[in-house]
């Protein structure tokens, strides 16, 4: 009998966990719009907010992208990010069109407002197939170019360049839409990462500012594997 070829070692994704984060905020913002009722005011203001929030992140991804994943690569590989750099320009463009139609919606009187939530819903519904086609590509093609030109702990350190140019609001959008939507043991891998690049006291003050991000029982998890101590009323309420 021959022997069992162990499978390969999983190779750093610097896209997985952002990629996540993405691909749940546009959904998000894609699904409020094609259930609003443009004619109450609060709901306009949440999705015209979810829709800046959104651009926010999007516009800080595509320039964190090409200011360090794309610069690594054609360091290495000249040429191998040239067709993702003529899609981020695209991007920006709609990224600029999606801020215009949510502030044109946010200022309309209520009888005027139908159309520009049709647009709104329409174009988000173009940014979230057009990213979401996009972002498959880079799993696929930009990975390969990074896992052969590359190795794990060069992958790491650029990621962890990325997460300390990011402004506060970019952070705390980033978080907000990645903490949730990752797997347990992600979940616990990035914020242990993030344990380990921070001091104590900015480490806590992050965590905090998570709070409501989870449920109970992931926040519980999460609580768990970084090994923080649980409080009595954190049982209340679980089985």
């Amino acid at each position: 009998m021959s022997p069992v070829t162990p499978p390969p070692t999983p190779r750093f994704d610097i896209y997985a966990l952002i990629h996540k984060g993405i691909r749940a905020a546009l959904v998000d913002a894609l699904g409020h719009a094609g259930r609003l009722d443009w004619t109450e005011h609060d709901e306009v203001n949440r999705l015209v907010a979810a829709s800046q929030d959104l651009a926010l992140l999007c516009r800080a991804h595509v320039a964190h992208e090409e200011h360090f994943v794309h610069r690594a690569m054609e360091a290495r590989r000249p040429g191998s990010a040239r067709q993702a750099c003529a899609d981020h320009r695209g991007h920006v463009a709609d990224i600029d069109r999606l801020e215009t139609l949510a502030l044109e919606l946010a200022h309309l009187p209520t009888l005027r407002r139908e159309a520009a939530a049709k647009a709104l819903y329409a174009h988000l519904a173009h940014f979230t197939a057009d990213n979401l086609a996009h972002m498959a590509h880079e799993e696929r093609e930009h990975n390969r170019v990074l896992w052969e030109t590359h190795d794990d702990e060069e992958l790491v350190a650029l990621e962890a360049a990325i997460v300390a140019s990011q402004t506060p609001e970019e952070a705390r959008l980033a978080l907000r839409w990645m903490l949730p939507n990752l797997a347990p043991a992600e979940r616990h891998h990035f914020m242990a990462g993030m344990r380990e690049g921070m001091p104590p006291e900015v480490f806590r003050d992050t965590l905090a500012s998570t709070a409501g991000l989870l449920d109970a029982r992931n926040a519980l998890k999460l609580h768990d594997a970084l090994g923080i101590a649980r409080r009595p009323l954190d049982y209340v309420g679980m089985p």
